[in-house]
């Protein structure tokens, strides 16, 4: 299960890496807007952003539950090194964010919000779920809340969208010169060049006294505004390691203070609860039956597709047709996402359960049981093909591309995991961790006697 989480969060994280933030959000401006980037862009809305987290998230409160269900009255020791192990996952963290560039790092923020798990360990399933659905309803409230008045705002669960539209329009009342220095380009009193990719309006038309429909005008006023801003930040992620450290040191800053508080904190935290409550009804251990696995990954797509796929929709007509999206969007961001992680848990579940499909859940497996360094991996792959100091490629590749990129890097993870895993039993960053955490650990190369254990594709594990 950590396998397929681990591989399907490069799916969404290969775009923060490659193009401008505003630029996966705007998949009808960005290359031109193929039909092919609008879908890949849509795969990703409904099937990966905030999913994978979610199993991730759920994986962690699993794997915290196992460490517990462990501890006796007198067992200090485990204790002990169960928070050692989350203050040592914290610096991973920062390691990850501020020298591997990795600015949306989630390492630090599940280690700190670790530390706050073990007074729950007691509490039954039924209580911890019920944590679970009080966080969603406070989410969402602080959700609605940043975009605006709690009953009158016209939030969508893409806020990017609302968010450039209103700043477009804010832009139009500047210069071009304006517009540039606000954006960070660098203009020498001149409008910064839109990104290659942005869909450009021919400058030798005149402009049109009055747009002849709402989709010309956000079009319009969203290609100019965020071409400009686009510019500037190609340019940015085009220079050295030093200057983009320094660029993304205030965004790797707010990850772990402000967006800890107004997001993270209940969007991860959401989901350690569940993730506690599914290893003591034996879910997530794999101890139910096939039909409830398979009832729960239908169930889980229903309406994972339904929520997702209609909020996708909307995003895509605040652009296009300018229309809002109904005020209850945001209140069902954490329905969808959480349906459809059921789904893809209700899926591997299943698989796992029928022996065709063994050497599928076999390749999961052993990329989950290497999670932590195919994570970190992804991280060293994607800035050295999109970043200045490596290969530059950084805002050269639409939507379609980077997907099917990421499918051939989680690919060869799942491969190089497989081989790895047959001379070594950790990976290099898990025998790491489990180094610091003890002050000891055994050899990374181990006994095939071990590996049997380890292999077992529907194993929550710690390490």
């Amino acid at each position: 299960m950590r396998g397929f989480a681990v591989c399907g969060i490069l799916m969404r994280n290969i775009f923060a890496f490659a193009i401008p933030p505003y630029a996966y959000s705007f998949p009808t401006i960005w290359n031109s807007g193929e039909y092919r980037d609008i879908l890949s862009w849509a795969f990703v809305e409904v099937f990966v952003d905030g999913v994978m987290r979610a199993l991730f998230a759920l994986l962690f409160g699993a794997a915290a539950m196992l460490v517990f269900s462990s501890i006796d009255k007198v067992n200090v020791e485990k204790i002990d090194l169960y928070f050692r192990r989350s203050m040592w996952l914290m610096a991973f963290g920062l390691v990850h964010s501020f020298l591997l560039l990795c600015s949306f790092d989630i390492l630090f923020i599940y280690g700190l919000l670790g530390l706050f798990l073990f007074p729950f360990r007691n509490m039954s399933p039924k209580a911890l779920l019920g944590i679970a659905v009080a966080g969603m309803v406070v989410s969402a409230t602080m959700l609605n809340l940043q975009n605006g008045d709690l009953f009158t705002a016209s939030p969508t669960q893409n806020e990017s969208v609302e968010s450039a539209l209103n700043e477009a329009e804010n832009a139009t009342e500047q210069s071009p010169g304006d517009i540039g220095a606000n954006s960070g380009a660098e203009t020498d009193g001149q409008a910064a060049p839109t990104a290659p990719q942005a869909a450009q309006p021919d400058a030798n038309q005149p402009e049109p006294s009055q747009p002849e429909s709402n989709t010309e005008t956000n079009e319009e006023l969203l290609t100019g505004y965020l071409g400009t801003i686009w510019a500037g930040e190609v340019d940015e992620m085009q220079q050295g390691y030093g200057v983009i450290m320094r660029n993304l040191s205030q965004t790797s800053l707010a990850n772990y203070s402000s967006e800890l508080l107004t997001n993270h904190f209940t969007d991860i935290g959401i989901l350690f609860f569940i993730g506690m409550a599914f290893f003591k009804l034996g879910i997530i251990t794999g101890q139910k039956s096939l039909s409830f696995y398979l009832s729960l990954c239908l169930g889980g797509y229903a309406v994972g597709l339904l929520v997702n796929g209609f909020e996708t929709f909307s995003d895509l007509l605040q652009v296009t047709l300018s229309l809002e999206a109904p005020l209850w969007t945001n209140f069902s961001y954490d329905v969808g996402r959480i349906a459809m992680a059921m789904g893809h848990l209700g899926l591997i579940m299943t698989l796992s359960k029928v022996r065709l499909f063994n050497l599928v859940t076999r390749l999961f497996a052993a990329a989950g049981r290497m999670a932590l360094t195919n994570y970190m991996m992804q991280t060293i792959i994607c800035t050295s093909l999109f970043f200045g100091y490596g290969l530059g490629l950084y805002g050269q590749m639409g939507h379609f591309d980077l997907l099917m990129m990421a499918f051939g890097i989680a690919f060869a993870q799942l491969i190089f995991s497989a081989i790895y895993l047959r001379y070594f039993r950790l990976g290099p960053a898990e025998w790491l961790w489990r180094r610091l955490s003890k002050g000891k650990a055994k050899p990374a190369k181990d006994a095939v006697s071990k590996r049997k254990a380890d292999d077992n594709p529907i194993a929550v594990q710690t390490a």
